[in-house]
């Protein structure tokens, strides 16, 4: 039986791929939900299909969105319950996958979350009954599968065997274009005992994989079969193990199933792994984001051999969820600068003009968790702080970039996070497509609302100030911003200005990273500004490490620093104000 699968399903998959990804043919969606209001609520909107507004993603606004919480949910089950939602939502967005509250620092993300999509999605949320009958790991795939069921054409089976661990990543894009799921045997076995009775296929027999295969094989065969027919708007890097074991499986894989997405996996110190990694890339455009993070303690190698390739880096595999969802929203679109730069500021001599920034903003899951963190944090609005920001979320995320826009206080300001659209490193990249990438930038930060970027570069000592000016300055010229703010720390702050740009390498803590303590920040304005005469003004800008302990960090230097043993010298101001007394003096 399983011969002749293989031998069908291979038929079905070169069938697939010749059609370049077609999707099958739509279907009407019956429920498998008991709740009256819900199948009436469903039948309504799907006679109302052909008037809905349609993402930048080409994913459907919702009106209700089904919640499914997934407290308690195995890693493989999660797996796939994701790849289940990115299935779904990708023929209509409808479900969202959510803890019943997720704590950072106090702050409950996912309570805040759920607040923006109601705020300003204008989304109806309801609960999506639960599979109580289920295996209490795998609850939200079940409530999900009888939910949608009748939607659903094929099961995929992916191995657990460590070296065949990447054809989970096989599974789950054949899941996206068949209309399936992609489960291991075990969960495919208690599919069985419930009843379930759909066309079967086992990745390994269908691809041909033995003891003698590995990842470098198994994403091999990906380059050579799944490129055909794959979005060409963003290509994923995801390790379906987990970036740093199995309880950090990666989150976003609804959102590269909904995207219909080529997924893949490197591993950056791997010569043989970057050749298959260059041979997947070359099949799609320069400048195509590369979404995802291969695991731990590779960030250097990883971003380095993207950039090579024309390609940038977008880090949101660990802890950004329902990308299916926010991506379902009609673009944002700024009408001006959210963080003017004012075209005069008085500077007083003697003085010491101090800007923070917060770093890493190019990190969807950083921008998920910890920076709403801080942003609900009461001490937000009581110094200037300026945020690292992506302006992908435009596209990818609008709702929160107006939540975060709209309650920003005066003393909030926003940048771009690194290098631009993407994470990469400018030494690294071809001159055309580093043309290309400024011109991608540039509508990028127009369309977001920002004029000022965090510029990384490869420099001495992890510093990332880049080594080479006319890089920076072609930068400057091609994107127009107001400040390129150079790096994660230097050892002197030093800046100088390109026609209307302001380049400041930004300082930091003592080891290379950002400043992750108050300590840190005092020590560097210290040394920076010895020596200094009465007449003289000196401008900073530092580098709040993210990883570090951030507002508690401000908080207290600023304090430290006011105190009356120095007099008044240090103004803390915010990054717009900055730049003006910059260009001012």
């Amino acid at each position: 039986m399983k011969q002749h699968t293989k031998r069908l399903f291979a038929l079905l998959l070169s069938a697939c791929l010749f059609l370049a990804g077609c999707t099958p043919k739509e279907r009407d969606v019956t429920d498998a939900v008991t709740d009256p209001e819900y199948k009436a609520e469903e039948n309504t909107e799907m006679k109302q299909q052909n008037t809905k507004i349609v993402s930048a993603l080409g994913l459907t606004v919702p009106e209700t969105l089904y919640l499914v919480i997934d407290d308690g949910n195995c890693p493989d089950g999660m797996f796939a319950a994701r790849v289940l939602q990115g299935v779904i939502n990708r023929k209509e967005t409808r479900v969202y996958l959510a803890s019943s509250s997720f704590f950072v620092e106090g702050t409950d993300i996912e309570a805040v979350k759920q607040d923006i999509l109601r705020e300003y999605g204008k989304v109806k949320l309801r609960d999506l009954p639960v599979d109580m009958g289920a295996d209490s790991q795998y609850r939200a795939f079940w409530s999900l599968f009888r939910a949608y069921e009748d939607e659903i054409k094929e099961i995929y089976i992916y191995s657990t065997e460590e070296h065949l661990s990447d054809t989970a990543n096989i599974a789950a894009m054949l899941a996206a274009r068949n209309q399936g799921v992609a489960v291991t045997e075990s969960l495919y076995s208690q599919m069985q005992q419930n009843g379930v009775d759909l066309p079967v296929t086992y990745i390994t027999e269908l691809c041909g994989f033995g003891d003698a295969d590995n990842s470098i094989t198994v994403n091999g065969w990906i380059a050579d079969h799944m490129a055909e027919g794959a979005s060409e708007k963003a290509v994923f890097c995801l390790k379906p193990t987990g970036r740093g074991g199995p309880g950090d499986l990666p989150w976003c894989y609804d959102l590269a199933v909904a995207m219909n997405a080529l997924i893949y996996h490197v591993d950056p110190t791997n010569p043989q792994s970057l050749d298959v990694q260059k041979k997947i890339l070359s099949q799609f455009p320069d400048n195509i984001p590369v979404m995802g993070w291969p695991g731990l303690n590779m960030e250097n190698s990883y971003v380095e051999n993207i950039a090579k390739l024309g390609k940038y880096v977008v880090c949101i595999d660990w802890g950004y969820t329902n990308g299916s969802v926010w991506g379902a929203f009609p673009s944002f679109r700024a009408d001006a600068p959210v963080s003017p730069v004012s075209e005069t500021f008085a500077v007083k001599p003697g003085k010491v003009y101090v800007a923070f920034m917060l770093s890493d903003g190019d990190a969807w899951h950083y921008c998920s968790k910890e920076l709403l963190s801080s942003w609900n944090d009461a001490r937000r609005g009581n110094y200037p702080l300026a945020w690292t920001i992506p302006s992908l979320f435009a596209d990818y995320n609008p709702l929160t970039l107006r939540y975060l826009y709209d309650t920003a206080t005066e003393s909030d300001a926003f940048l771009q996070g690194p290098s631009g659209v993407g994470y990469m490193y400018p030494c690294m990249y071809p001159q055309k497509a580093y043309v290309e990438y400024l011109t991608q930038t540039k509508a990028a930060l127009a369309q977001a609302g920002l004029t000022m970027v965090n510029y990384w570069d490869l420099s001495d000592n992890n510093a990332m100030i880049g080594r080479d000016p006319t890089l920076q300055n072609q930068y400057a010229e091609a994107v127009g911003v107001d400040a390129l703010l150079l790096g994660h720390t230097s050892q002197t702050g030093k800046w100088r200005q390109k026609d209307n740009c302001i380049i400041l390498e930004e300082l930091g803590g003592p080891d290379g990273t950002g400043a992750l303590t108050a300590e840190h920040i005092v020590d560097a304005l210290l040394t920076q500004s010895r020596g200094m005469k009465d007449d003289e003004v000196r401008f900073f800008v530092v580098n709040v490490e993210v990883w570090g302990y951030r507002l508690d960090a401000v908080e207290k230097a600023v304090e430290l620093l006011s105190d009356d043993a120095y007099e008044g010298k240090f103004q803390f101001i915010g990054l717009p104000d900055l730049i003006a007394a910059m260009r001012n003096h």
